[in-house]
């Protein structure tokens, strides 16, 4: 009878651990994101894979005097990373998007400008779901910011001989 219980146990284990694999696979970042299923969250011409969901409380944004916004956005979801960066991608580029950089990796990086806006998506695979970070700046114009005389660090003078000598 205690084999039996035992054999019970260790059949409801591997069930168990084999359900769970189903369900984790989509969790840890294997599924696709898909260019049709968006919303559309702080910026109006970015839209987001519905997989993805905001971290609220990473969001930062700023409401400029000109009525556009800046900031950041985090996102998390069950996205694999690279069908994530080609969604992402290809509805920037419907939106008018102009791709300047991109870097493809375990942390991947695409950088977009549109009129006086630039966009930089950054996303990597966390240890639960993808993680995306999306951040949107006014661009500087060529020559606003230059290079000034900047101090030198202050440097500790150079002792010489053993300092230990001297106590």
């Amino acid at each position: 009878m205690r084999s039996f219980a035992s054999f019970l146990g260790a059949f409801l284990c591997l069930a168990l651990l084999s359900a769970c694999g189903g369900v984790g696979s989509s969790v840890f970042g294997s599924g696709t994101a898909s260019v049709e299923a968006t919303y559309i969250s702080e910026f109006a011409d970015i839209p987001i894979p519905r997989d993805m969901k905001e971290v609220a409380k990473q969001t930062a944004i700023v409401h400029n005097p000109d009525g556009s916004k800046a900031g950041s956005q985090a996102f998390e979801g069950g996205v694999e990373l690279q069908s994530l960066m080609n969604a992402m991608l290809y509805n920037m580029l419907q939106q008018g998007w102009k791709p300047r950089s991109i870097f493809r990796g375990p942390r991947s990086a695409m950088a977009f400008e549109k009129e006086n806006n630039v966009a930089l998506i950054t996303a990597f695979e966390g240890a639960f779901a993808t993680q995306m970070s999306l951040w949107v700046a006014k661009r500087i114009n060529d020559g606003a910011l230059e290079a000034r005389d900047v101090p030198q660090p202050f440097l500790a003078p150079v002792l010489e001989g053993n300092p230990i000598e001297s106590l």
